[in-house]
C-alpha cells in the first residue's frame, strides 16, 4: 500500500500518526505515566494477541459486534418469487445482476430448523475453494442469499464498517450450471447493496476474498 501512495499521501498519513501518538503520550503523562510506563505497555502488548485483536476490532468498528453476537431473523420466505421477497425488504438495494429470474437463481441449502445468525471471520484472505471447503465447527453452516438480504435489512451502512458480508451458502445458477460466485452485501452512503462476487473457474484457488470480507452463518443451538 505504501509503495503505491503518493508523497502527499505518505506525509498526510505520517502527520495523522504523529498527532495520534502525541495525544496518546499526553494522555499517558496526564494520568501519571512516564517513559517507563510506555516501555512496559509496549512490552506487554507486543506479544499479547488477544489484546491486539480486541484493539483492532475496536478500531474497525461495529461490524465486529455482529461477529461476536448471535441474532434471530424470524421466518424467512424461501418459496415466494424473488420480486415478492425483495418487496419485503425495501431498504436493501439488490443489484439487477443479483436478482433471480426465470432462468437464473441463487442455488443453496435452506435452514434445517430454527437457528440464529452471526458473522464469521477467517482472519486471513481466502480463496473460493478455501471458503467452500472450510470447517466452521459443529452446528455452524453458511447462510444463503435470502438470509443475507433479511440480515442486512436490519443494519445501517455504518454498521458494516466499510466491510462486506458474504453469503457463501448460495452460488449463482444460470444456463443449467452453477457459477463460482457468492452473493455479497456492501455499504453505500445511504443504504446497503447486495450484489455478487465471483471468480473464474480457473482461479478458484486464487486468494480473491480479502480480510474485509465477513461471512453470514447459521448457528444451530
Amino acid at each position: 500500500m505504501a509503495f503505491s501512495a503518493t508523497l502527499e499521501q505518505l506525509v498526510s498519513i505520517g502527520d495523522q500518526q504523529g498527532t495520534f501518538w502525541r495525544s496518546f503520550l499526553q494522555a499517558l503523562i496526564d494520568h501519571g505515566g512516564d517513559t517507563m510506563h510506555l516501555d512496559e505497555l509496549l512490552k506487554d502488548t507486543s506479544g499479547d494477541r488477544r489484546l491486539l485483536d480486541a484493539f483492532a476490532r475496536r478500531v474497525i468498528g461495529p461490524i465486529w459486534e455482529y461477529a461476536l453476537n448471535k441474532r434471530y431473523l424470524g421466518a424467512i420466505d424461501h418459496d415466494c418469487s424473488f420480486k415478492e421477497f425483495m418487496d419485503k425488504y425495501p431498504t436493501v438495494n439488490v443489484w439487477t445482476g443479483a436478482r433471480e429470474n426465470n432462468s437464473s437463481r441463487w442455488v443453496g441449502t435452506q435452514p434445517k430448523r430454527s437457528c440464529q445468525y452471526r458473522l464469521f471471520h477467517f482472519n486471513r484472505p481466502m480463496s473460493f475453494n478455501g471458503i467452500v471447503g472450510a470447517s466452521l465447527g459443529s452446528g455452524v453452516e453458511y447462510a444463503g442469499a435470502r438470509e443475507l438480504i433479511a440480515y442486512v435489512s436490519r443494519l445501517q451502512p455504518n454498521d458494516m464498517s466499510h466491510c462486506n458480508i458474504v453469503a457463501a451458502g448460495s452460488q449463482w445458477g444460470a444456463c443449467g450450471s452453477i457459477q463460482s460466485s457468492f452473493p455479497v452485501a456492501h455499504p453505500e452512503p445511504k443504504r446497503i447493496c447486495v450484489t455478487w462476487h465471483g471468480v473464474d473457474d480457473s482461479n478458484r484457488d486464487g486468494v480473491e476474498y480479502k480480510t474485509e470480507h465477513f461471512y453470514l452463518v447459521r448457528i444451530y443451538d
